[in-house]
């Protein structure tokens, strides 16, 4: 996105044929390959991130629906090319028909349940989606806990690997 000159968000155009892109960030570089496999290199943290079409790993609308105070766990690797040595993983994780104003966290299986939400429901019965990172946990997996309780969706975007 670039500013056009009235103040407003514009779109940005990238050429087809320019294959590399390069941006510092905080005194590093980062590389983005713009074909279909895209993956971009973090010079400065050496973690390389690969970009999937999303795919959903998580939707517990076609089972019991998850109580107050419930966690739910689910795999990661392995599945649309995750490797075992996936670092982390971007989701697009979505709360649906919440009991109750509640939360979701999104933390790695095998921790600690951390104190910051990844997403807020602030109506009952509402839906509410929210792009999160989070560190794979134990055996591959993660771990939503659901404060108010709710139906639970989680489609990977990409991971990252060191």
């Amino acid at each position: 996105m670039f500013p056009r000159r009235d103040g407003q968000p514009g779109r940005s155009r990238g050429s087809p044929s320019c294959a590399r892109r390069r941006v510092t960030i905080a005194g590093g570089a980062l590389g983005v390959t713009t074909d279909s496999n895209l993956v971009a290199k973090f010079a400065a943290g050496g973690s390389q991130f690969t970009v999937v079409a999303p795919t959903r790993l998580l939707d517990t609308r076609t089972g019991v629906k998850p109580a107050a105070g419930s966690i739910t766990t689910f795999q990661v690797t392995a599945f649309v090319g995750i490797p075992a040595n996936a670092t982390a993983v971007v989701l697009n994780t979505t709360a649906t028909e919440a009991n109750a104003i509640g939360f979701v966290t999104v933390y790695p299986t095998g921790q600690p349940l951390t104190v910051v939400s990844s997403l807020d429901a602030d109506i009952a019965g509402q839906t509410t989606p929210n792009l999160v990172s989070a560190r794979r946990g134990t055996g591959g997996k993660i771990t939503l806990y659901g404060y108010a309780g709710g139906q639970l969706l989680a489609d990977v975007a990409g991971w990252f690997t060191l």
